[in-house]
């Protein structure tokens, strides 16, 4: 570090201060422990924030390089419609860097984004939302939103299918379902059971959120009735049609 006031550079807390300009009434070439602190001003978050008093105590310790930003959608689509929303997230690599990003979007007429990453559609179309490093503006990662007017439709392509089985040995496989949205969305699943041939009610099977489902090898001899809800952002769900699963008979020793 040196002595002069405007050669120096000084961390506080892990971000750079950086010194103004020096001026006619600057405190140019005062020693850096010294001088004037409403002259002191640091970046954070690209906004500039002048000391009007005491000089917070300096930590010297260098800020760790960003070496990468990369963004996410927190529900993992990047569809959404006019007036809709999803909500965006920025890792920072390495963990120990000031993490933190200024958001932009490429057009707010096509979409908004708020400093907290929540995007919001205007009208039909694509932009780029940008999350930029607070302490390095190379250092940045880009999503393409697209927007549209079009309420997305799902289809169910292929029910899962019923099977028997003919002992509780037997038991096997799983259920399955295809589906399909246009506009194209990013779809999830929830499976239910029921104790009747009917998708209408039914119970929701904890941790079942996938295209398949494990048919559970602890049945015991009876019939078991299983349907699956497929949803999409902006869409109407839609439930498959029921799959009975029937084992006739229990193993004779």
């Amino acid at each position: 570090m040196h002595d002069n006031y405007a050669n120096s550079q000084v961390y506080v807390n892990g971000s750079l201060y950086i010194p103004p300009n020096p001026g006619n009434d600057s405190p140019h070439g005062m020693n850096i422990d010294t001088w004037n602190p409403d002259w002191f001003r640091t970046i954070v978050g690209f906004e500039d924030i002048w000391w009007n008093n005491k000089l917070p105590d300096k930590d010297t310790t260098p800020v760790v390089p960003v070496t990468r930003v990369e963004i996410n959608s927190l529900n993992g689509t990047t569809i959404i419609l006019v007036t809709g929303s999803v909500t965006l997230t920025a890792t920072i690599t390495p963990s120990s860097a000031i993490q933190g990003v200024t958001w932009s979007s490429s057009d707010d007429n096509i979409a908004t984004v708020t400093q907290n990453g929540r995007v919001t559609g205007v009208n039909p179309g694509y932009a780029v939302i940008k999350g930029t490093s607070v302490v390095d503006n190379e250092k940045f990662g880009e999503i393409t939103i697209t927007v549209s007017d079009d309420v997305p439709v799902i289809t169910i392509d292929t029910d899962p299918m019923s099977t028997t089985f003919n002992t509780t040995d037997d038991i096997k496989g799983s259920l399955n379902v295809v589906a399909s949205v246009i506009p194209v969305a990013t779809l999830s699943y929830q499976w239910y059971e029921n104790t009747v041939d009917d998708n209408n009610n039914g119970t929701v099977i904890a941790n079942q959120v996938n295209p398949d489902f494990t048919i559970p090898t602890n049945l015991v001899p009876g019939s078991y009735y299983y349907f699956v809800e497929v949803r999409a952002p902006g869409a109407e769900s839609k439930r498959s049609k029921v799959a009975t699963i029937i084992i006739l008979a229990d193993i004779v020793p």
